[in-house]
């Protein structure tokens, strides 16, 4: 933890998987919920779902008060991109900012 690029590295995969549609949003957790669930409907019939409006809603409160437990936090002043990931057409228009940036 003490490691600057390390530190970098960490605040990077934080803001990939918790923002802009990264795998632990929670939208894109309640949705892979659900499709575990419709597939499991036949055997598990009465699976409790009580984790869409417990767990989900709690889960990054929790996650990053850990996070900076631990000072690992997410980067305060991580640019934003008008377009997360992919291919980048030519000619597309690109557009960068930092909203706290002073």
């Amino acid at each position: 933890r003490a490691n600057p690029e390390f530190r970098l590295l960490w605040a990077d995969r934080i803001q990939k998987q918790f923002f802009n549609g990264g795998a632990l949003m929670d939208s894109n957790i309640l949705s892979r919920f659900n499709a575990m669930r419709a597939e499991l409907r036949g055997m598990i019939p009465n699976m409790d779902v009580g984790i869409t409006n417990t767990w989900v809603p709690q889960r990054r409160a929790i996650v990053f008060s850990l996070f900076n437990t631990y000072g690992l936090q997410a980067s305060s002043n991580a640019p934003g991109f008008n377009q997360h990931g992919g291919r980048i057409s030519r000619g597309s228009p690109r557009a960068a900012r930092n909203s706290s940036a002073t």
